[in-house]
Parts: structure tokens; C-alpha cells; sequence
């Protein structure tokens, strides 16, 4: 919510006090932080700053009540804060007076807050869990993934104890602490994985952790990848977006980093689209794990209509054992002006105690066919920009000059806002300065000797204050993670949450040297939100928000994690090659159809998707899901990038994992497993089925045959084709003999296993367990009679 007064009175030693209207904010006793915005709004440019009462001068400033900035120039939009981490329920009073020194002037902002303390409820986040490690034999190697446990509900924090559980070995994983309690801003429980230095590569999903709090629980799924070497080759950002007005300009460009973990790896780069509008700042290189490969992502000039566009850019690496890598760019071109942005939507200044730091600069982009005004309200009583109005047309450079004088070392947090009149919106990028403390040396940032941290700042640099994200196309977000010793914090755990109810999401390092921390946010729930990330390392914590909205949209979307088996959906697990997905998303095709076609079509009525460089054929596509085949091609044990395509037009990349066997059964709804008698009539209670009987029964997901069946192509009517993995199946917990286990002769992807009925099965309904190379399918129930 934004509240603007405009403030004025008359003669120079009028003493005037004005009201903003009042607000009300609605918390949860032991939560979150909730917020409202003001904008501080003059005739000409004036400093102020903002001072707390209880709702009179008489009464002290409530605990709860906060601003941020506490000071600054107009004109300026500033947050109004309230916490109820330490408040029970009730109704609360509370002032913010916004100081106008200069005109002995004051602005009141009354806030009332009604914090209700409803019953407890947990989230887990982020998820779910992914572990990757190499296999080393006779050398553990570890990797560990920290989880926010945060009670969102009433109560303030609870109590929670973690258990593993899972069929077969589940030693490989350990959790930190076992009995914790849950926290707002750190993560309360670390998951961490060991090879013991005798697990051989594969994706291992036998454990899960139960978090239990009183009568609440959730189930974290857990996968841990064990790759049979140390390579991968991967991106910072999956996907990059700009905007402008038709025939204009776009002067906003992007970077994104090439990132490998082996040697040096030459790579290329492809851009896919019905219009040629993507510009790459190199088309080839060689990138490392020391020198990350740069590539920097323009809009050619043009003269396309408005609509919005999109193209893939595929980058394949010369390396055996890798696969390629996607991002997509979208260009949203518009028929009136675009509002501005930031290049870079933060800086960071370091300098030692009453030195004044050299000024840097921040850039105000315009890609629209007009020069666009602006005016400039700054946040914080240490920073400056020398002009503080003007047109923007193409790029506008504003240096922003710092004043420490009087700052005692730490952390100082400003903003500078560019007002922008014509199109009643703003945009706000973030300052970060910090004073060392005497004796300290600031060497070549981002390190500093003579300090010892106590503090950490995370300050965004890739999106602005003010920002409107279209949902279902890409924001890439990016932070800088440092602590009050001007060092890089490379090592911190950053996640970053939204209010609106898209997941939580792990921000990868992307740069070592600067502690620069990126992910891709695809946006689904429209409206006002708050875009949070949070970052901790060891004992110190810090966060930071940022407030923007999310526009209405209907692009081709992939939903996280959202390709599955078809026949045993359990999101985020591995997959085996030649699966039968389930691909969920929207968009993803212009009607419901069917190809009925021998070999499946790698595209159908325009859709198409494609995994690590390979087709997926299509057994069905519509708006909400695609039913494909996984290439059979992929190789196990590995992470690979899936986009859809429908009629040009790209979805923000997913990722899955690939794994040697993932079976799954299939059942019917009340978990009866789909099996039929050797004359293929369905076994029921009606027909049930008897010991010492033959039956087949059908699955998903076993993985490699012998011989090797092509993608999308049906399996041999006259040779029988088994799998490499060998099979078990138990029936009421005895093993049951296997007449055959492989591909159903002239299907596509559809495994068969025929089983008999161990000889002492009892009549009733009795389970059926299949695994595989040491995963389980689904349980499921078969009626054996008489």
C-alpha cells in the first residue's frame, strides 16, 4: 500500500504539523514482518527523518514500529515496519513522524497493528532437497543442504525434532540437530549426505525427513546424486528479460556466467527464434572454475509490433559426458513509453573512517522513443547524487557521492530513487556503505585485514525497488552477500522467499570473488509482493526486501520440478531414460490431441519439448500437461535442462535428474495393481489371482535394455527386449519368481514384468513391492483367492 501527502506550509518559521492517512497492519503473533509504504513528498527537494512515538509525545516509541530509511531527501517513498516476532495477541498503537528540520515542519503517520495469534503452521523451504556429491571410493565426500523451518502460523517458535526413515540403507544421510526450533530468518535444520566413500554413482532417494512440530508434520523429499565425476556445466541465470517501446532502443543489457566445475571446457552458443532480436556479446569461448565464462545479452535494433517474443539460446559444451545447457530470452515490446530501469540496481562503497570513497556511478536506462523525466529522492544521510532531476533518453549517469563524516564502522543502508512522473512509477536501487573500524586496511575490495566480522549485508543488485515482473517469464535476480569487514561472503546459504506464494528459491554462487549470489524467478501469483532473500553464514545472518508487483500474463510455462513419472508422480525425484512423463506446466499446447502415430513425433501441432539436447517424442499434449518420453539416450546420473516450445514461443528452462532405474507401477486409483492372467483378462476380486500363478503387471521407469530401443520408436513384437537392471518383486513380503522383465513387445516406453504368485501366498489382498537397482516403486494391492 503507498500513502502520499504532499507537505507544505508556508513562511519560514510557520511550525506546521500534517497527517498522512491513517493505516492499519495485520501480523501474527511470533511472525513476520509486515509493511506499508509512504511516499514523502515536497514542492522542492528537502531532507527529513523519521522519528517513533507510542501515539503521543508523551508515550516512548513501541519496540515494534521501524522505518526504513530513518532519513533522507525528497522526494522518496520509505517503508513503514511492524514486528510481532516478541508480541502476543492484541491491538497496538504507534507514530511515525516524518521530520522536515528545515522548514520545523512534521508529518505524522499514525499505524495501527492488530496482531492475531492464529494455531501454528510449518514451512519448509526450499525444496525439494537435491544433494550432489562425486564418487570417490575410500574417501567420503559430503555435501550438505541447510532448510528454513518457520513457523508461519501463531505462537511464535516451536519446537520440532527431524527423522529419517526410508526402505533399505539410509546411513548415507544425517540431519543438524535432530531437535531444533524454528526461526524466521535462519535456517533451523541442515540435511547433510555422505558417499562413505563406498557409494557408487547413482541418484539415491531411499531416505526422506519427517520434521515433526506438536500435531503438524511434513515429509522433505531427498535425492542424492552421486556423479561418477566432478563435472558439470551449467548457467547463473535460466532466463533473462527485457523491455521497451516499439521502434526504440533497448540500452538495458544482461550478463550471465558459463559455469563448470572440471578443466577448461570449450563451448557454443546457438540462438533459436522466429525473430532475430538477441544479440550475444560472444557466440564461443572457453570457461573454467577459475575463470568463468561471461556472456553479456543485448536486443539488436528492430521494428517489431508489440507482442511479446521469446528466443532459446542453447550452450553446448566441446566435453565428453556433458550435456547442453538453456536460457531463454524474452523481449516485451510495447506500444507506449517503458518505464526506466537500473543497469545495476546496487552498489556497494568500503572505506575506512572519515574518508570520503571514490563516487561510482549508477546508470538510469530508457528504451523508449521519447526522453523520459526523472527526479531523484535519496534514502539515508550519507549518500548524494549531485543532480537530482533531469530526462533520461538512451542512459542517464548518476554518480553517487558519499559522506562519512560522524559514521562510526559498520554497515550503513541507503537508496536512490528515480521518480518518474510521466508513467506515476519508480524505481529504487540499493546502497550499501561500510565504515571499517580504525586500524582496519581496505585492500583491493572485497577483502579487508584488521577486522573481525560481526555483521552481514545483502544488497540487491539485480532488480529494483518498484520493479513489475510479468508472470511466467523470467527475473533474474542477483545479490551481493558482505560482511562489516568488507569481505565477500562466499560460503553463505541465500535463499530468497516471496508473499505472494511462489516456492522459496536457492540462490546459486555465481561469482567467488564479489560473493555474488543469482537465480531465476518465474513469478505465477499476481499483485503486490515482497521479494525477500536471506542469507546466513556460520552465526550471522542478514536480509533484505524488495517491493515490486507481478502483472498478469499467460506465457508457456513449466511448473518447478514438474516433470514426473507418469506412472509414480513424486515431484523433484530422479528419473530413469525412456520414462513416460508427465510434464505439467501452462501453455504448453493450443488443444488437447493425440498424434497416434509409430514412432511418436518429436513436435505435434507445434509443441514440442526437448531434454539436455535431445527430443522428447510426444504421446499427448494440452494446456495444463504434455505426456512425452524421456530420450532414452541420456546418459544416468546426471542434471539436464527440459524447455518446451509451443509455435516458437519458449518456457523459463526446468531442470531434472537422470538416474539408471525409477520404477514405477501402474495402479488403479484405490491402489490395485493393473495386472493381467496369462489369457490377458484384468485380475480383480471377481478373477482374482492364485499361488504358484503367472500374472504381468506393467511399469514405468525401468531404464536400459538389451538391446537398446530407440526414442520414441515401439519395442520388437518378435524379440523379446529385458532389462539391464535386474528386478524384484515381493508379494505379501516373499519373493516372487521372474518369468521376464523388459519392454511389452510393440509399446513405447511400457515396461512388463511376468511374475509368479509365490506358492504360500494367503488369499486376500496382499501387497506388491517392485524395486530396482535398489529403489522401490509404488506399494500395491493384488486379490489372491483360493
Amino acid at each position: 500500500m503507498s500513502i502520499s501527502k504532499l507537505l507544505f506550509c508556508l513562511g519560514t518559521l510557520a511550525v506546521c504539523s500534517t497527517a498522512f492517512a491513517d493505516v492499519t497492519l495485520q501480523g501474527i503473533a511470533g511472525g513476520d514482518v509486515v509493511m506499508t509504504t509512504i511516499n514523502v513528498t515536497l514542492p522542492s527537494v528537502d531532507f527529513f527523518y523519521v522519528t517513533f512515538d507510542g501515539g503521543s509525545s508523551s508515550l516512548p516509541a513501541p519496540a515494534w514500529l521501524s522505518a526504513t530509511p530513518t532519513a533522507g531527501y525528497t522526494n522518496l517513498q520509505i517503508q513503514i515496519l511492524a514486528d510481532p516476532a516478541k508480541l502476543q495477541s492484541g491491538t497496538f498503537t504507534g507514530r511515525a513522524i516524518i521530520n522536515f528540520p528545515n522548514q520545523n515542519t512534521t508529518s505524522i503517520q499514525n499505524v495501527t497493528f492488530q496482531v492475531s495469534n492464529p494455531p501454528p503452521a510449518l514451512e519448509i523451504s526450499p525444496g525439494p532437497v537435491r544433494l550432489t556429491a562425486t564418487a570417490n571410493m575410500g574417501t567420503p565426500v559430503t555435501a550438505s543442504f541447510p532448510l528454513f523451518v518457520r513457523n508461519t502460523g501463531g505462537g511464535g517458535p516451536q519446537s520440532f525434532s527431524a527423522v529419517i526413515s526410508g526402505p533399505g540403507d539410509t546411513s548415507y544421510l544425517t540431519v543438524t540437530p535432530v531437535l531444533g526450533t524454528t526461526s524466521q530468518t535462519s535456517p533451523a535444520l541442515t540435511i547433510n549426505a555422505s558417499t562413505k566413500g563406498t557409494m557408487k554413482p547413482g541418484a539415491y532417494t531411499n531416505a526422506q525427513v519427517t520434521i515433526r512440530s506438536g500435531s503438524l508434520s511434513q515429509i522433505v523429499p531427498v535425492t542424492f546424486l552421486v556423479m561418477p565425476s566432478p563435472a558439470f556445466f551449467t548457467l547463473s541465470e535460466t532466463g533473462l528479460y527485457f523491455t521497451g517501446q516499439q521502434n526504440a532502443a533497448v540500452s538495458k543489457t544482461e550478463s550471465l556466467e558459463i559455469l563448470t566445475g572440471t578443466d577448461p571446457v570449450n563451448w557454443t552458443a546457438t540462438v533459436n527464434s522466429t525473430q532475430d532480436f538477441v544479440s550475444l556479446s560472444s557466440t564461443n569461448g572457453t570457461t573454467s572454475s577459475a575463470f568463468p565464462s561471461k556472456v553479456t545479452v543485448g536486443i539488436k535494433p528492430n521494428s517489431l509490433p508489440p507482442n511479446g517474443y521469446s528466443a532459446l539460446v542453447t550452450v553446448t559444451p566441446a566435453a565428453p559426458g556433458l550435456s547442453p545447457v538453456y536460457f531463454v530470452v524474452v523481449y516485451n515490446v510495447l506500444s507506449g513509453p517503458a518505464p526506466p530501469d537500473f543497469q545495476t540496481a546496487g552498489l556497494i562503497f568500503v572505506t575506512n573512517q572519515g574518508v570520503a570513497p571514490p563516487s561510482q556511478n549508477l546508470f538510469l536506462l530508457d528504451s523508449s522513443t521519447s526522453p523520459q523525466s526523472y527526479t531523484l529522492g535519496i534514502g539515508g544521510n550519507f549518500a548524494d547524487v549531485p543532480n537530482l532531476s533531469g530526462s533520461v533518453s538512451g542512459s542517464a549517469q548518476l554518480p553517487v557521492v558519499i559522506d562519512p563524516t560522524g559514521l562510526m564502522p559498520g554497515i550503513y543502508r541507503g537508496t536512490v530513487q528515480a521518480n518518474l512522473p510521466q508513467l506515476n512509477s519508480t524505481r529504487t536501487a540499493d546502497i550499501a556503505l561500510i565504515v571499517l573500524p580504525s586500524g582496519a586496511k581496505s585492500n583491493i575490495f572485497p577483502q579487508a585485514t584488521g577486522c573481525t566480522p560481526t555483521k552481514l549485508a545483502v544488497v540487491g543488485t539485480g532488480v529494483a525497488g518498484g520493479f513489475s515482473a510479468p508472470a511466467g517469464w523470467p527475473t533474474p535476480v542477483q545479490v551481493r552477500v558482505v560482511d562489516d569487514c568488507a569481505n565477500a561472503v562466499a560460503n553463505a546459504n541465500v535463499v530468497l522467499s516471496f508473499s505472494n506464494g511462489d516456492p522459496p528459491l536457492q540462490m546459486q554462487l555465481e561469482d567467488p570473488a564479489t560473493a555474488a549470489y543469482s537465480a531465476t524467478w518465474v513469478a505465477s501469483h499476481t499483485g503486490s509482493v515482497t521479494m525477500i532473500v536471506r542469507a546466513t553464514a556460520g552465526t550471522l545472518s542478514a536480509s533484505t526486501t524488495t517491493l515490486g508487483t507481478v502483472a498478469q500474463n499467460a506465457p508457456v510455462v513449466l511448473a518447478a520440478h514438474g516433470t514426473l513419472n507418469n506412472l509414480y508422480p513424486q515431484v523433484g525425484y530422479p528419473l530413469a531414460p525412456g520414462t513416460i512423463v508427465a510434464i505439467y506446466g501452462s501453455k504448453l499446447a493450443t488443444t488437447a490431441a493425440s498424434p497416434g502415430q509409430v514412432p511418436l513425433p518429436a513436435s505435434y501441432q507445434g509443441s514440442s519439448v526437448v531434454v539436455g539436447g535431445l527430443a522428447a517424442p510426444l504421446y499427448y499434449v494440452s494446456d495444463g500437461q504434455i505426456n512425452a518420453q524421456l530420450p532414452v539416450e541420456l546418459q544416468p546420473n546426471a542434471t539436464y535442462s527440459v524447455v518446451a516450445s509451443v509455435n516458437g514461443s519458449y518456457s523459463v528452462p526446468d531442470t531434472l535428474t537422470v538416474t539408471d532405474a525409477t520404477p514405477g507401477v501402474a495402479q488403479f486409483a484405490d491402489g490395485r495393481l493393473i495386472a493381467q492372467h496369462l489369457n490377458y483378462t484384468l485380475v480383480d476380486e471377481t478373477h482374482p489371482a492364485k499361488a504358484g500363478e503367472t500374472l504381468i503387471m506393467y511399469l514405468g521407469g525401468l531404464g536400459a535394455t538389451t538391446p537398446a530401443v530407440p526414442t520414441g520408436t515401439a519395442a520388437s513384437l518378435t524379440q523379446l527386449t529385458p532389462v539391464v537392471n535386474p528386478v524384484t518383486v515381493t508379494v505379501d513380503g516373499n519373493p516372487a519368481a521372474i518369468v521376464f522383465a523388459g519392454l511389452t513387445p510393440g509399446a513405447i516406453g511400457l515396461y512388463q514384468i511376468d511374475f509368479t504368485i509365490p506358492n504360500n501366498a494367503k488369499p486376500g489382498n496382499l501387497n506388491v513391492v517392485v524395486t530396482q537397482n535398489g529403489t522401490t516403486a509404488n506399494t500395491t494391492t493384488i486379490p489372491i483367492g483360493l
